[in-house]
């Protein structure tokens, strides 16, 4: 017989947003355990990790940029990987005991015990990959796929251009541009990034801190540019690039790294005009959230993962009491591979 579940959990909440993360959030040792609700699941949290989006959110800067609208306090986080313990009424896609992979931001927030969530924003654990390497897939994963294939329109025989190669997203578009078919170019900030993008698979590989990459690039002749890094010259450059009829995919905007709120406004408003413009001059202009309902696409990533075609980068892996210090690393973006806390303290011992 399944044991009881508890009634409170340890969790790392933002208690207070437009503060510095040592004032606005912390570990609290007594939140309730959250009810899965019609079509949720609840699940036992192993390791967890959060995104931009997470510490942009605590620092008061994300409201209007993507409408979270959380009310205080809230556990954050957004990927786990953990075991389903309980089901909402309608559930049928998991079963109790599945090991799992998720994406709990727009559910309770994934750096707690236990986290809960609409069904159709998981996967099943890949076979192949441990807790920690698992956890990263979620955000990341679903953000490269959706923004080459849905927004990009990639097929077989595109040649694409993938801006910030190495990083997070950037790492995993490049071995799934190259898995259906593309001619991939990768561009990066060093030569230890440009050898780990090389290692992935990328055709071809620049360094865009010794040279103009739009230089190393024929004149209009890139179907796709999937941008990652963000900043208004990223898409100047890359119209030199790209085919009339190309397409140009960001996930950053003009921010470029600036998460202040105005500039979260003047980014969507720079990005509104050049899709507008660019429907009578191309190329085309996108710029995206990625959808975490598609589950399908994260069950396509999960088997890619499964045949041993696609491998994610894992970071340096925290403990519960230092999420604040992991989520200061993720604001800098400077670590190579994603940063995760290991809720379970025994899968430390895995990394010592």
């Amino acid at each position: 017989m399944a044991s009881a579940l508890p009634s409170t959990m340890r969790g790392v909440l933002c208690r207070q947003t437009g503060v510095p993360l040592d004032e606005g959030v912390i570990l609290k040792e007594d939140i309730r355990v959250p009810h899965p609700g019609r079509g949720e699941i609840l699940c036992r949290v192993h390791c967890a990790s959060v995104n931009p989006v997470d510490v942009k959110f605590c620092l008061g800067k994300e409201k209007l940029v993507v409408g979270i609208t959380k009310s205080l306090p809230c556990v954050i986080g957004s990927d786990f990987c953990g075991t389903v313990v309980s089901l909402g009424e309608g559930c049928s896609r998991f079963k109790i005991g599945d090991a799992v992979i998720g994406d709990a931001l727009l559910g309770t927030g994934s750096l707690a015990e236990y986290t809960c969530l609409p069904e159709s924003m998981c996967s099943l654990k890949p076979k192949l990959l441990d807790d920690l390497s698992s956890c990263v897939l979620p955000l990341n994963s679903l953000t490269a796929y959706q923004g080459l294939i849905d927004h990009g329109e990639m097929k077989s025989g595109s040649k694409v251009l993938i801006l910030g190669a190495a990083g997070n997203v950037g790492h995993l578009a490049v071995q799934i541009a190259k898995l259906k078919g593309a001619h991939v170019i990768g561009v990066t900030s060093s030569a230890d990034r440009c050898a780990i993008v090389s290692k992935l698979g990328a055709h071809e590989v620049i360094d865009r801190s010794i040279a103009d990459w739009s230089e190393k690039i024929p004149s209009h002749s890139v179907d796709i540019v999937l941008d990652t890094v963000g900043g208004s010259e990223m898409w100047n450059l890359s119209k030199k690039v790209l085919k009339s009829d190309g397409i140009f995919v960001t996930t950053a905007g003009d921010s470029h790294g600036d998460t202040s709120i105005s500039a979260g406004i003047q980014s969507q408003a720079a990005s509104l005009i050049r899709k507008f413009v660019s429907l009578f001059t191309g190329p085309s202009y996108e710029m995206f959230l990625k959808d975490a309902k598609k589950s399908a696409q994260l069950d396509e990533i999960v088997s890619m993962v499964d045949q041993g075609q696609l491998k994610p980068l894992v970071g340096k892996v925290y403990k519960l009491t230092e999420a604040v210090m992991m989520m200061k690393e993720v604001e800098k973006h400077h670590e190579i591979g994603k940063p995760v806390v290991a809720v379970m303290p025994q899968l430390l011992q895995t990394v010592m």
